[in-house]
């Protein structure tokens, strides 16, 4: 069963481009098999946001179901696509074999459906098991393509060309269908060269190799610009821009390639070392070296940066730093989980509580500095506020939420959370209000919040109950873990809350429990 039914929806605002794919020269003109789909920014942009917040909670498996559920309300999203690839990789040097993990299995299966947008989604979810494998990349590609994703469909053949150049026994097929791809969406030199590389393979396909030719013609007409010979600005303006033409042409084919990256950020280390109080090849460099992130980039780009806010006190580059900290001391937890959970080793465990404790230090002292410096930012305050109760500062994170939920977007969430942090302080009716809150406020369709939110009302109703031997308290919590239980018995410890509602409900009724009052 697929995530959602996709329902043409003619008020989202998305326009017709978006709807169909655009991002790429011939669109593929939408999807040709059963199932229609609503294309939602905004619900899109909802998921995406949650992906983030469980990706940097170090909840790989979760984020990765997330950003899948945004990809189905907007598949053209380069945003969605980079975040479920970059929490796959996590979440899979945590789990080698993740294919077998739960939250695997029920994400791969909610995609399972037959519609071009279900197999495009499925493809993502096998490809992300198997990284190194082009195959599996070309089935994503080809369903991309199918459905007229343009920036998708090209991103994924840059990935297959680089992994068909670096596997072992290359097909010349991959090749030939990332050319197809390219070609589809007017990236004609890079038809060429993944063209050139299937003919290198098979220099006998004489119909390839002329193929090749005639597409190698077109893009240095375009390129040259023939086409507009006699036109006000036509060659010989190309000519005389010749030069700034070929860097802008090698900046866009070799940007996500480490060969690019590695010149431009020798190029932006020579312009920065002729003018090293020039701000902008500053805040250039460093992005560089953190997009680039191998060897010393990351102590390069954090020392750096640590340099100009000492002379410049702008706390952008102050920013740098402490998300530098953050990146390093996430991934030396993320590390050190993979070994406590294999290890029953005393020290081992505790070198992994202390990293986790490090790095949510970090965590909360970078956002302390963001929400100081971006006073307006709602998103920044829900995060510092998320990581207070984490460490137990809920009276800390309550005012902070309060301010929060004036965020639409992610107000369910911020809600959620302004509950829970209630409920830890002894705030029981107001934990209980503020949920049911976050419960009308939820997005349709995300199961998954749903099930949390109802389980968060359960566990506060629980408690009032306990504390006012109210019977329609315990009713409806037992309510609430009854519908739990049907959509998923193992949901924590939902069945042993099972027993202690059901015993405290026939106490109550009985009239031992000395009342039986209507909840308020």
């Amino acid at each position: 069963m697929a995530l959602f039914p996709w329902s043409k929806n003619k008020g989202d605002g998305g326009s017709d481009d978006a709807k169909g794919g655009g991002g790429g020269g011939k669109s593929g003109g939408g999807d040709p098999n059963p199932g229609e789909f609503e294309f939602s920014g905004d619900k899109a942009n909802k998921f995406f946001d949650r992906g983030q917040t469980l990706h940097d909670a170090t909840n790989f498996g979760y984020a990765m179901n997330m950003w899948i559920r945004g990809l189905r309300f907007d598949p053209t999203s380069m945003r969605g696509l980079e975040g479920f690839f970059t929490s796959s990789a996590s979440f899979f040097a945590e789990h080698p074999k993740g294919e077998k993990e739960e939250t695997f299995k029920s994400t791969l299966k909610d995609v399972g459906g037959r519609s071009t947008i279900d197999k495009f989604l499925t493809a993502l979810m096998h490809w992300s098991s198997h990284p190194t494998d082009p195959s599996y990349g070309v089935r994503a590609m080809e369903h991309a393509s199918e459905l007229g994703l343009g920036g998708p469909a090209v991103w994924v053949a840059e990935r297959v060309v680089s992994l068909a150049m670096k596997d072992k026994s290359p097909r010349k097929e991959h090749y030939v269908a990332a050319m197809e791809t390219f070609k589809k969406f007017d990236k004609f030199e890079r038809a060429v060269q993944a063209g050139e590389a299937a003919v290198r393979m098979d220099p006998t396909d004489g119909r390839l190799a002329s193929e090749i030719k005639n597409l190698s013609a077109e893009w240095t007409t375009k390129r040259g610009g023939f086409e507009d010979t006699g036109k006000e600005g036509g060659f010989r303006s190309n000519i005389r821009d010749a030069d700034k033409q070929k860097q802008l042409e090698e900046k866009d084919r070799l940007t996500t390639t480490e060969e690019g990256l590695d010149r431009q950020v020798a190029s932006a280390t020579a312009d920065y070392e002729v003018n090293t109080n020039d701000r902008p090849n500053a805040i250039k460099l460093i992005d560089l070296l953190l997009k680039r992130a191998k060897g010393e980039d990351e102590e390069r780009a954090s020392k750096l940066a640590n340099e100009w806010y000492v002379k410049s006190k702008e706390y952008r580059f102050r920013e740098y730093v402490d998300n530098i900290r953050v990146r390093q001391l996430r991934r030396r937890a993320a590390k050190l989980k993979g070994e406590a959970e294999k290890s029953a080793d005393a020290e081992v465990k505790q070198a992994y509580t202390q990293a986790v404790k490090e790095y949510l230090k970090a965590e909360i002292v970078s956002l302390e500095g963001q929400v100081e410096a971006y006073p307006t930012d709602l998103n920044r305050k829900f995060e510092l506020a998320q990581r207070y109760y984490k460490v137990g500062k809920h009276e800390e994170a309550i005012p902070l939420l309060q301010e929060a939920k004036q965020d639409v977007k992610s107000r369910a969430r911020v809600l959620f959370f302004l509950g829970l942090a209630f409920q830890k302080i002894g705030y029981t009716d107001e934990a209980i209000d503020t949920i049911r809150q976050a419960r009308q406020s939820l997005i349709a369709g995300d199961e998954a919040a749903e099930m949390e939110l109802s389980y968060g009302l359960m566990e506060a109703l629980l408690t009032r109950a306990l504390e006012q031997s109210t019977l329609a308290d315990a009713e409806e919590a037992g309510k609430l873990q009854s519908a739990i239980a049907i959509q998923n018995i193992n949901y924590r410890d939902v069945k042993a809350k099972r027993e202690e509602i059901k015993a405290l409900i026939a106490k109550l009724k009985s009239g031992s429990a000395g009342g039986g009052g209507a909840a308020s």
